[in-house]
């Protein structure tokens, strides 16, 4: 589902995409990966307050904030001054 999402938010299918996250997050709230996923989407879609918390929430439950540095899609965040605190506090991650 959170593959499907970012498939349709890169499509601008922005109904579906955001259908599709949200029932991602519903199954599985506690994986790192749907978390990213889900600020990839959130991202693309203008929502950066939202991208951020997915990050906040991919990065709590073990996803690599030294990978999220490297991701394209989420470039639109990189001057957030929360984006920069939180890879920082969590760098080496």
């Amino acid at each position: 589902l959170a593959l499907q999402a970012n498939y349709f938010t890169k499509a601008g299918d922005k109904d579906r995409a955001t259908q599709k996250i949200e029932s991602a997050i519903g199954y599985a709230s506690d994986s790192a990966t749907v978390r990213y996923q889900a600020a990839i989407v959130y991202t693309i879609l203008g929502q950066n307050t939202r991208a951020l918390s997915e990050l906040q929430q991919a990065i709590s439950l073990g996803y690599s904030a030294n990978e999220i540095r490297n991701v394209p899609e989420l470039d639109p965040l990189r001057n957030e001054p929360n984006y920069q605190q939180l890879i920082q506090t969590n760098s080496g991650r």
